[in-house]
């Protein structure tokens, strides 16, 4: 008896979590999430390097396609703006999905992208328009020096021994650095409410335990700018919305190419 592939189905089958799930084979990913009367539904599917995460919450889509190996990635959420109840849901899915794959698999292709996909939507400012985007990384990824400006494409930042970085920035002032130690511990900015602990972590503050951190050059840059700027809107940010666009990427390779790192180094 021949196999062509093995495929888990698990129809309406949910979880005390909130999470239930049609197909889930180690190459497509497929159910709804429902958290606080919001559902997700998720159609992930993976080939090789190759994946596509398509969502839908409230009638609105959002669907992200990335070739791992080339790191290019294209993402279009045709303008949804994600209300708080939407981002709340985007933001559980990722541990109720932990919690359900375990360890073991959580570094799946199809589970890894659902789960960086919806912790950067979870993420996303208020009033934040996902549009159209298309990232071919300037840069390859791996240990590099950063450039003075621009996209470092996905460069790992060691975060665990106190290290000294230069961050690059411009905004409509000009164009600045500042020497500040990776995962330093800023605290709250009353002026826009941010939480600038662990800087240089992709993603807000210190993150979850159940989320793996990435440590990257882009992320850095744009945190220590959105910190000196009160910066708030994403990309639409007047002085740090090109440092928002450059971490995209980042954020979503950053723990395939090697930037993981402790979740919270300096104990903040």
């Amino acid at each position: 008896m021949r196999f062509a592939s093995l495929l888990v189905v698990l129809a309406a089958c949910g979880t005390p979590d909130g999470l239930g799930l049609e197909v889930d084979d180690g190459t497509a990913l497929r159910g709804q999430f429902t958290h606080d009367g919001v559902t997700v539904s998720f159609d992930v599917m993976a080939e090789g390097a190759l994946a596509t995460v398509d969502l839908a919450v409230n009638e609105t889509t959002y669907v992200l396609t990335m070739d791992h190996d080339q790191r290019e990635l294209t993402s279009n959420g045709f303008g949804a703006i994600f209300a708080p109840t939407e981002r709340e849901a985007f933001k559980a899915l990722g541990p109720a999905l932990m919690n359900h794959h375990g360890p073991a698999r959580v570094d799946e292709l199809p589970a890894r992208a659902l789960e960086r996909t919806t912790s950067y939507l979870a993420a996303s400012p208020t009033g934040y328009a996902h549009d159209l985007r298309q990232i071919q990384p300037d840069q390859p990824t791996g240990d590099l020096q950063p450039v003075a400006l621009g996209d470092d494409g996905v460069s790992c930042r060691d975060n665990d021994t106190g290290q000294v970085v230069r961050a690059y920035w411009d905004d409509n002032g000009g164009s600045w650095f500042a020497d500040l130690t990776m995962g330093q511990c800023l605290g709250t900015l009353p002026a826009n409410g941010g939480d600038y602990d662990c800087i240089g972590r992709c993603g807000p503050a210190c993150g979850s335990w159940w989320a793996a951190s990435a440590w990257t050059q882009d992320c850095y840059e744009h945190d220590v700018c959105s910190y000196y700027n009160a910066a708030s809107g994403g990309s639409s940010d007047p002085n740090c919305g090109d440092e928002f666009n450059e971490a995209q990427d980042d954020w979503l390779w950053g723990i395939w190419s090697g930037c993981s790192g402790s979740r919270n180094p300096l104990g903040c």
